[in-house]
C-alpha cells in the first residue's frame, strides 16, 4: 500500500466537514457569520465525522457480511483493494491515517466471510475504543444477523428491489 501522507493532500488541521462534528460545525458557522433568521434550505448538510464513520462502517459490515464464504483470489485482491482504498481516500484525513496505520499493523484477513467479518468487526471496536465506545461482539452469527438476515421486524413492509427501482 502506498504511504498515506504523501497521496492525501490538505492541511493536518482538516478543514473538510468530514473531519469535523456537527457541534464543531455549528459553533464555526456561529463565529463566521450570523444565522439568518427563518432561512430554511433545502439541501442537506455534507455528512460530518460521525455521520460519515456510522454510514461506512455500516457497508464495510454490510460487504463482509455479503462476502464469499470461500472467495476466489481476485475476489481477495478486490477487497483488500478496498480496505486500502478507504485508509487512502476516506474524506476524514485524520481518520483515514489512523486507520492506515492500523491496517499495517492489522493486515486484512480476506481468506474467507468469518475471517473478513471478523476482522471488519475487529477494527470497529478499535475504533469504538478510541472512541469511548462500547465494542461489538465479534461472533460471525451475531454479525450475519446484525448485517445480513437480520430478524423479522426487519424486513415487515418491504418491496423487493425490483419494484423499489420502478421495475
Amino acid at each position: 500500500m502506498s504511504d498515506v501522507k504523501s497521496d492525501r493532500k490538505g492541511d493536518a488541521s482538516c478543514p473538510e466537514p468530514a473531519c469535523k462534528s456537527k457541534k464543531n460545525l455549528f459553533a464555526s458557522m456561529k463565529i463566521g457569520s450570523k444565522a439568518k433568521a427563518g432561512k430554511v434550505d433545502s439541501m442537506p448538510c455534507p455528512c460530518d465525522r460521525e455521520e460519515l464513520g456510522r454510514s461506512s462502517w455500516s457497508l464495510l459490515h454490510t460487504i463482509a457480511a455479503y462476502y464469499p464464504v470461500q472467495p476466489s483470489e481476485q475476489q481477495q485482491q478486490h477487497a483488500r483493494n478496498l480496505v486500502e482504498s478507504m485508509a487512502i481516500l476516506y474524506p476524514c484525513e485524520h481518520c483515514a491515517e489512523d486507520f492506515a496505520k492500523t491496517i499495517k499493523q492489522h493486515p486484512p484477513r480476506v481468506e474467507s466471510q468469518e475471517k473478513f467479518s471478523v476482522w471488519m468487526c475487529e477494527q470497529h471496536n478499535m475504533v469504538n475504543e478510541k472512541l469511548g465506545k462500547p465494542s461489538l461482539k465479534c461472533q460471525l452469527p451475531l454479525l450475519l444477523k446484525r448485517w445480513r438476515t437480520g430478524h423479522k421486524d426487519c424486513w415487515e413492509d418491504t418491496e423487493s428491489a425490483s419494484s423499489s427501482l420502478g421495475h
